[in-house]
């Protein structure tokens, strides 16, 4: 079941190239958010299915697809969730960042996502720091998504993780450190495809 889903993440991953030029990891995003579980449901932010599409983000694809809408309990169907999360990240998210003058990135989309456009004007205008919790999402998504494979290959490249546990505490977070400060010189395809696409 689990190769099914991975494999409507990676149609995803595929199906579109953002319009200012900043590319999103789908398959990253799914693992991310929902583990690849399409069912993931979050009560607190009434968060669905692999991309963990909002209410809000829901409102804005109805809004911008009227012929194609779709309720809340649509969000379980991983190939709807899919290209729902895909339109988000690809394309709501690009609008919004050029409409505010902001650069089209990687990490502005990821903020965008994770933190809200305000929070991300915030941070980009005013200076406000990214709270814990978006700088994590970052780092998960340069680490492939999977925070225990990120730890594992931290530790073959010599930066200290801590305990190997898929979770992203104080000594993950400065051994990823570390490492983005030895990739300075490192050649610029490395740097941009983080530390999965780095070789021993």
């Amino acid at each position: 079941m689990l190769v099914v889903y991975q494999q409507v993440a990676h149609r995803a991953a595929r199906s579109f190239i953002g319009n200012m030029g900043a590319q999103i990891d789908m398959n990253r995003i799914f693992l991310i958010e929902s583990t690849n579980n399409p069912k993931a449901w979050n009560k607190e932010s009434n968060a669905r299915g692999l991309g963990q599409i909002t209410p809000d983000a829901l409102t804005d694809w109805n809004t911008y697809n009227p012929m194609q809408k779709y309720n809340s309990e649509n969000l379980f169907d991983a190939d709807v969730n899919s290209r729902v999360s895909d339109w988000y990240y690809n394309n709501r998210i690009p609008t919004m960042l050029n409409a505010y003058k902001i650069s089209d990135t990687v990490e502005n989309r990821l903020i965008a996502y994770n933190a809200g456009i305000g929070k991300l004007k915030n941070h980009v205008g005013n200076g406000v720091p990214l709270k814990q919790e978006t700088e994590d999402y970052i780092i998960k998504y340069h680490m492939g998504g999977d925070v225990r494979a990120g730890q594992q290959k931290l530790k073959e490249l010599g930066f200290d993780p801590g305990i190997v546990d898929g979770k992203m505490g104080p000594r993950t977070r400065a051994a990823w450190k570390a490492f983005q400060e030895s990739t300075v010189n490192a050649p610029v395809i490395e740097r941009k495809h983080g530390i999965q696409g780095l070789k021993q």
